[in-house]
């Protein structure tokens, strides 16, 4: 586990240049927590991928005066301990307000299998509704 230091800092980029949803990796999948930034400083989003684990990608440069940027993120659980991590250092409101609702919700309405009744499906997707409804984001 990171020192507190490393989470605050992580935690202050995640306010700046992070983005926190829930997200289908595949059309037919629910939607799952994830954690993104993008940066153009490679080795800072490696060095956040050390201690948290994720995939990073580099993005296309539309313009040669334009710098090389890279995508860090990470997903499920994973994204999930993160979030508990740097909950306590988050500052921007929406972004604390989405940390909350992951962690406080999340667990509680996702099976591990998959299955779901039509009263479980249902609390589901009222959460996905409810989150994105309430953080003022899109989806």
């Amino acid at each position: 586990m990171p020192p507190k230091y490393i989470k605050a800092y992580i935690a202050g980029l995640i306010d700046g240049e992070g983005t926190i949803t829930l997200t289908r990796h595949k059309k037919n999948e629910f939607r799952s927590p994830v954690v993104s930034m993008v940066n153009t400083d490679k080795e800072l989003l490696a060095y956040i991928r050390g201690h948290y684990g994720g995939s990073m990608c580099s993005q296309k440069t539309y313009k040669s005066h334009h710098k090389q940027a890279w995508t860090w993120n990470v997903s499920g659980n994973r994204a999930l301990a993160l979030l508990r991590d740097v909950m306590p250092f988050l500052r921007s409101p929406r972004k604390h307000l989405r940390c909350m609702l992951l962690l406080h919700n999340y667990k509680k309405c996702t099976k591990r299998n998959g299955r779901y009744s039509e009263a479980e499906l249902k609390i589901k997707y009222e959460f996905e509704e409810m989150f994105f409804a309430k953080t003022g984001f899109g989806r």
